[in-house]
């Protein structure tokens, strides 16, 4: 650095010393960058029947050339290439990002619940009781 200042390695990136970010000095481009095929997705107003008809006929239905063929071909719809396209891309990392994008799409996500049990209505015998009978229920776990 300049002027013998000091500076240290964060993300990736050399940060001078004294100039951690803040409310007030932000990176230039801060968050994570958005999914390009949502983002596509989202900014031509592309339903979700488009999408599960791509996935169903192209993605589902192809091999692999198939597919290259389908990206290169400029007859085809953009929507058919972009969504081809990114399905590639996942294919090549090893991942399965965009489809996943594109199932959730098509289908929302998959329902997450959460059991909380109340213990707010219980007395203190009840509570007492509860916790004797999850205790047993770890020891019984832990032994097998």
């Amino acid at each position: 650095m300049e002027n013998g200042e000091k500076s240290r390695k964060g993300g990736g990136r050399i940060i001078p010393e004294g100039k951690r970010f803040s409310a007030d000095n932000q990176p230039p481009n801060a968050g994570r960058r958005p999914n390009i095929l949502t983002k596509v997705i989202k900014d031509n107003g592309i339903s979700r029947n488009d999408v599960n008809l791509v996935i169903k006929n192209v993605i589902m239905d192809h091999t692999k050339s198939e597919i290259d063929a389908i990206c290169k071909d400029p007859e085809e719809p953009m929507l058919v290439r972009v969504i081809a396209r990114a399905y590639l891309q996942d294919f090549k990392q090893g991942k399965i990002i965009n489809l996943n994008s594109l199932l959730d799409r098509v289908y929302g996500q998959a329902e997450q619940t959460v059991n909380i049990n109340d213990f707010s209505t219980m007395t203190y015998e009840q509570k007492l009781e509860r916790v004797k009978q999850l205790q047993a229920e770890r020891e019984n776990e832990e032994r097998h």
